[in-house]
């Protein structure tokens, strides 16, 4: 056997051969080596320049050398081949999984990093999940970080576990700066939408794994059946997913309307409260990636959508409140001008008995009139000012409406 491992190991470079060497002059007076400096002849080397290896090595130690050289080859390896391309392979699994889970959204991520050791993890920068339909805006939403921890070890421990499915537990989710953008149309919006592409992607599903089940349960069909098991049996392991601790902030929702977006206005902006679950799945249960996925998209919608009604709610409000405003308005103006209508009408009709007073040259009713007139003046001095206070009253209210329906939609 030792005769068969030497003839087929590939000539191994000047430095390795240095390496193992060492390696073997430490295992000299191991234990598991009889006699010094046995399983390496350190001096010969064959005419390719290769390890000469000891008829007597034991398959042990050939095997425990190949495994520190292994390591020892991953480590020089790791920050320049191996990470990236791994960070490659997550990158383009995203790419290709998360259009499925969404009804066929576009995707597109800046940069995928993991991270290894006491947890397992994977960090998704600037991932940008597109409209489904002829919306204008750029995206619906859009993620700036998405940290995602796996407890690795219940992982391998359940693939091992024989006619049970795969177990990942997913102990953490967090997401920072999510940036929501609610696109309302005519008829629907780019959030019913994707919500409704959801819903029936489940319903599908459970219609498929019905009509098995009663393709199964037919007595009349047993060929059929024996080829749906044998089918099952070949395919890979059910892998079900947990998620506990989730942590979704910093969640923005501009809202806006698809003619604005054409000529290329803005929406309003505000901010939607955190969510935050301390075991996901015991509210929603154990479920596939994609279901879980889904679910995660949809919590996410949902609340942006209710902040979007209330959004609207408060704009109905301050409206209805305008509206009262400016009737108030109308008629306090409409009072102050009959109020200087009649004080003009009693002036001059003062004026004309004041003139006919002083044509029959009766002092004491002309000084009457006088005083008549001087009265009216006052009463239409005092109708000016209520109707100027009526106004900025008025105007004060509107200030005040308007101030509290602001702070009631940032809330």
């Amino acid at each position: 056997q030792d005769q068969n491992l030497r003839r087929l190991l590939p000539p191994l470079p000047y430095e390795a051969q240095l390496f193992l060497g060492r390696i073997q002059d430490s295992w000299s007076d191991d234990a598991c080596c009889i006699g010094p400096r046995r399983g390496f002849c350190t001096a010969a080397l064959d005419s390719r320049c290769s390890v000469v290896l000891d008829p007597t090595m034991s398959i042990f130690t050939w095997f425990f050398v190949f495994f520190v050289a292994t390591v020892v080859l991953l480590v020089l390896l790791w920050d320049t081949q191996i990470k990236p391309w791994i960070a490659r392979k997550i990158s383009g699994l995203v790419s290709e999984y998360v259009p499925k889970y969404l009804g066929g959204s576009s995707c597109t991520l800046g940069h995928v990093d993991f991270f290894i050791g006491s947890t397992c993890g994977v960090e998704i920068h600037d991932l940008v999940i597109g409209n489904l339909g002829n919306f204008k805006s750029d995206h619906l939403f859009k993620l700036g970080q998405v940290v995602i921890e796996v407890d690795v070890r219940s992982a391998v421990v359940s693939a091992f576990r024989k006619g049970e499915p795969v177990v990942v537990d997913i102990t953490r989710v967090k997401v920072q700066t999510v940036h929501v953008t609610y696109e309302r149309s005519f008829s629907s919006s780019n959030v019913e939408a994707l919500l409704t592409a959801i819903a029936n992607s489940q319903k599908e599903e459970k219609e498929r794994e019905k009509k098995n089940e009663d393709e199964l349960c037919d007595g009349q069909a047993r060929d059929k059946r024996e080829q749906l098991a044998k089918q099952k049996k070949r395919q890979k392991p059910e892998v079900k997913t947990n998620i506990r601790k989730t942590d979704i902030e910093g969640i923005e929702l501009e809202a806006a309307l698809s003619i604005g977006k054409k000529y290329g206005l803005d929406g309003v902006v505000v901010q939607v409260a955190p969510i935050h679950h301390d075991d996901f799945s015991e509210e929603v249960g154990r479920a596939k990636i994609a279901v879980i996925v889904q679910l995660l998209v949809q919590s996410v919608l949902r609340s942006a959508k209710a902040s979007y009604a209330n959004i609207e709610k408060t704009g109905q409000v301050v409206s209805e409140k305008l509206s009262e405003v400016k009737e108030e308005a109308q008629t306090r103006s409409i009072q102050v001008q009959s109020s200087a209508s009649d004080g003009l009408s009693a002036i001059l009709s003062t004026q004309k008995v004041a003139d006919t007073a002083f044509s029959c040259e009766s002092e004491r009713d002309a000084r009457a009139t006088i005083e008549d007139a001087l009265k009216v003046g006052a009463d239409v001095e005092r109708a000016w000012s209520e109707g100027y206070n009526a106004a900025v009253s008025a105007v004060g209210r509107f200030s005040g409406l308007f101030s509290s329906a602001r702070a009631t939609a940032l809330t």
